[in-house]
């Protein structure tokens, strides 16, 4: 038979098996869950979209609860079952990068037309670098305010327009709104004993000059006095030792909360209140004084078992590169900057993007779940009334510097 014939015969035998070969399904796990309404999270959308106009790669999105990530991915990894890609907290990041089971971004990374790790926010960049290599993308930013009530605020004489500038305004903005009789409190946050209790409490421990490896200087122990004082004098609740930031946020809608601590993401739960609120930044120690914000928020990984590790590079530039819709679409800000046009809640926007100026993620340390684990300790000891903050920050102190911090 004539070679040419051969040849092409070949060639469209093979382009039969590609035309009919089942396509490459990449795995992703991540905390994106549906909104109430329905709506799907964000990575799903992608997924989906994604999906939509990709014949030879599939995108299969699993949701894992928050509380459950860390165990999940670890059961994962030791079995050799976990996905493609994982949604790695900015806290966790160093962790997974250090013990060597996920890709090393780097080099993708640097001959990306889409991803350029110079144009990232600083101190996400550092939560994904490891020993000088990058191990993530970062998905989106976050960070904390406080929402308030105006309504509450006028019914109580208080000037919507002028919210708390220090921490003893805070509590005596807090103390006046406190309405025992209907139940109100007057701030509402989350202390619980997992990493959103640190996340939350860092930043006043911050703004008093205290980092998490000196915990248990005098700015830390303020911060937790000052804490404890809210708790104690009844005006915050005591269920914020076991509140998550979305319990807290609960409450602040349902009206038992004149203000809560809480995120930008939550603004799409806020459409619809029977009552009008406002924002603040976090207010400073002293007024004038040191601002400092939580930042953080999730970001792409691919595991270093993936068989699929180009494919799963490419659906993260897709995500990257859709960014600009983090704020409109989902709360979310972006962890680099990208202006908004026709920005939806647009004072909100302005005021998160001002408070992430002041961000600040946690560590970040290969060991920070045990650092946090050390903190949520010394808040839950302390605000059960089981130890004086001072004597509850010593023991993290001891504990955090015995991890080689």
């Amino acid at each position: 038979m004539n070679r040419a014939i051969i040849a092409t015969a070949a060639l469209a035998m093979l382009a039969a098996s590609s035309a009919y070969a089942e396509p490459i399904t990449l795995e992703v796990w991540g905390i994106d869950a549906q909104t109430g309404s329905g709506t799907p999270g964000q990575t799903q959308i992608y997924a989906d979209e994604w999906n939509a106009t990709h014949d030879d790669v599939k995108v299969n999105y699993r949701f894992v609860a928050f509380d459950n990530l860390n165990s999940e991915y670890t059961r994962a990894i030791a079995t050799g079952t976990g996905p493609d890609i994982f949604m790695i907290n900015t806290t966790d990041t160093q962790l997974y990068a250090s013990r060597g089971v996920l890709v090393d971004l780097t080099d993708r990374i640097a001959a990306s037309e889409i991803i350029d790790a110079d144009e990232i926010f600083p101190g996400y960049l550092a939560a994904v670098t490891f020993d000088d290599r990058i191990w993530q993308v970062p998905r989106a930013s976050d960070t904390i305010a406080l929402y308030y009530n105006i309504d509450k605020f006028r019914e109580a004489g208080l000037d919507p327009d002028d919210p708390p500038q220090s921490w003893e305004e805070l509590y005596d903005y807090a103390k006046t709104l406190t309405n025992p009789e209907e139940r109100v409190f007057g701030l509402a946050f989350s202390a619980k004993n997992n990493q959103e209790g640190p996340w939350q409490f860092m930043p006043f421990a911050r703004m008093a000059g205290t980092e998490f490896d000196n915990i248990n200087a005098d700015g830390g122990v303020r911060a937790l006095e000052f804490w404890e004082r809210l708790v104690e004098d009844g005006i915050s609740s005591r269920d914020v030792v076991s509140f998550s930031q979305g319990d807290a946020a609960d409450t602040f809608r349902a009206g038992a909360a004149a203000m809560v601590i809480q995120g930008n993401w939550d603004l799409p739960n806020m459409d619809g209140l029977s009552f009008e609120y406002g924002l603040a930044l976090l207010p400073p120690e002293e007024e004038g004084g040191l601002r400092v914000s939580a930042a953080g928020n999730f970001t792409y990984a691919i595991s270093e078992a993936s068989e699929h590790p180009d494919e799963a590079f490419a659906f993260i530039e897709y995500a990257y590169s859709q960014q600009h819709r983090n704020w409109n679409e989902f709360g979310l800000l972006p962890p680099r900057p990208i202006p908004v046009e026709d920005a939806r809640w647009p004072e909100a926007y302005a005021l998160f993007s001002e408070q992430l100026q002041f961000g600040r993620v946690l560590g970040p340390s290969p060991r920070w779940n045990e650092v946090s684990i050390a903190l949520q300790r010394a808040i839950q000891s302390t605000l059960t009334g089981q130890t004086d903050a001072r004597e509850a920050l010593d023991r993290a102190a001891a504990e955090i510097e015995a991890l080689g911090h």
